[in-house]
């Protein structure tokens, strides 16, 4: 390939256009012929295909980011992938001259695909976003006269079909309609071309960061001392957890921030942990597990497999009849009810309703409070809850929720429950009950569909909690007691407020 020649040029420009015609579904008029097949050409349109990418990774997480060279070699194995169908399909059609021609007038679309998808994102809003799609969804939310998330879900899923017809149409373009020889190599193709991408999709190009020039100073997390470090860094936060207090119902606390691109996730948990040390009495009794290059040196990994220790661990060292546990969760939530985690360049297991049951009750822990602030995290209420378990979600099975910009110092459920209402009450309910009022409010300020945050009570579980507020209240009113008695103590009292 050489920038050189002309007709290199002229002949990309030619794909371009007819992988536009594809995507627009004019193939009346459109054959065989109007793409311009060569290796050459199909190296150019996968260079295509990554910048545009880059581009979507760019536009979500804001310019001030970081490349990341990580997720490079997962973008190249999908297009390998791409080539690999092209091989396959014209061995079974026997015509070896459609081999490259498959990939090539697949990669012609990306531009089309890219623009769309970019649409239907910032119509989404900046809820998640961090970048110019936050800012496009900011204009698009004061000009449509209807609160914009009301028809993501259908634009999205409209995305998709169109996607599959596009994929549809280019294969019977390159191959003709000869069944049953069109519909495998259709099959063929979104097996190999599009499905891959849908379960095992690549990191992010361009990754998020509040001040690139103070994270550039952090380790990778997939560094030697990184890895070398965390069984030192967990056992040791665990060892220093303090055992139960025979006749007092202790609470423990786990924080779990997994999502390390956005900052958000980690201040977020850092300060319910101390807000639970200060008022709940959980010092001592409380740990977090954070995804974050700012946490590297003092703090685990939020990852499954120490979430799960973690569990064990309390476990053993609880009153299984008599303690508590509140483990709080926040991250990013997908449609299909699954908690990210993600810190680049590790390859980590994502966390879903199963396997936080399983890791509950592997663990022995019987009386549980959650709280999960996360879009779609309402799905994880049926599958948890359960006469010992109360369960507090950021949003119902369905919706979206909110407050996950990088800069920010809770989500929108965060401030709200813990920052506002749990601050003055020690009752989960009725601080609950005070921040659905809040985010409501917030919601219709902002003309988002209402994220409806849910909260599922044991029934066994209720006048265990209520004991614990008594408690909670009793030791306040000691202490403040105390201090009114003896003014020179006044300072050093840290628990409760």
């Amino acid at each position: 390939m050489t920038s050189a020649n002309p007709s290199f040029w002229r002949d990309l420009g030619v794909n371009l256009k007819s992988g536009v015609r594809l995507a627009a579904l004019m193939v009346r008029r459109l054959s065989r012929a109007d793409f311009r097949v060569s290796p050459d050409q199909l190296v150019a349109l996968a260079i295509v295909q990554l910048m545009l990418n880059l581009l979507v990774s760019l536009t979500a997480n804001g310019s001030g980011g970081v490349l990341n060279p990580a997720a490079l070699p997962g973008e190249i194995f999908f297009i390998a992938l791409l080539v690999l169908a092209g091989y396959l399909i014209a061995r079974m059609q026997g015509d070896m001259s459609i081999a490259l021609a498959i990939p090539v007038v697949a990669l012609t679309t990306a531009p089309a695909f890219t623009v769309v998808y970019l649409g239907v994102a910032a119509i989404a809003g900046g809820g998640d976003a961090t970048g110019i799609s936050a800012n496009i969804g900011e204009i698009l939310g004061n000009a449509l006269p209807f609160p914009r998330h009301e028809i993501y879900s259908a634009l999205y899923t409209a995305y998709l079909v169109w996607a599959l017809a596009v994929t549809i149409a280019g294969v019977i373009l390159v191959t003709g309609w000869r069944l049953p020889k069109t519909l495998a190599a259709i099959a063929l193709i979104v097996a190999l071309g599009i499905m891959p991408q849908w379960f095992f999709p690549a990191g992010e190009l361009w990754l998020a960061a509040a001040d690139e020039d103070i994270r550039a100073g952090f380790p990778s997390a997939a560094s030697e001392n990184v890895l070398e470090a965390q069984p030192r860094l967990l056992g040791a936060q665990l060892a220093a957890l303090a055992p139960q207090r025979p006749g007092v119902a202790d609470l423990y606390f786990v924080g779990f921030a997994p999502y390390a691109s956005q900052d958000v996730f980690m201040k977020e948990t850092q300060a319910v942990k101390k807000l639970f040390d200060e008022r709940f009495d959980t010092a001592g009794r409380s740990i977090a597990l954070i995804n974050n290059a700012q946490t590297l040196a003092e703090t685990p990994l939020a990852t499954t497999t120490h979430l799960a220790r973690t569990l064990e661990e309390i476990a053993g060292i609880m009153d299984a009849e008599e303690d508590m546990l509140f483990l709080f969760i926040t991250t990013h939530g997908s449609q299909f009810h699954e908690l990210q985690v993600e810190f680049e360049p590790l390859r980590l297991n994502q966390v879903d309703a199963g396997f936080l049951r399983d890791a509950l009750v592997r663990a022995g822990i019987k009386w549980r409070i959650i709280a999960i602030s996360a879009c779609y995290s309402g799905g994880f209420v049926a599958p948890l809850k359960n006469e010992n378990t109360l369960i507090m979600t950021a949003a119902d099975a369905r919706n979206t929720s909110f407050g996950c910009e990088n800069e920010a110092d809770f989500t929108w459920f965060g401030r709200a429950l813990f920052d506002e209402q749990l601050r003055t009450k020690y009752s989960f309910s009725d601080a609950f009950a005070g921040a659905l009022e809040t985010i409501a409010q917030w919601e219709n300020e902002q003309g988002y569909t209402h994220s409806q945050p849910q909260i599922e009570v044991g029934a066994a579980i209720a006048p265990k909690l209520e004991a614990l507020e008594t408690r909670l209240r009793r030791d306040r009113d000691r202490v403040l007691a105390h201090l009114l008695r003896d003014p020179v103590t006044q300072g050093k009292e840290s628990f409760p407020r």
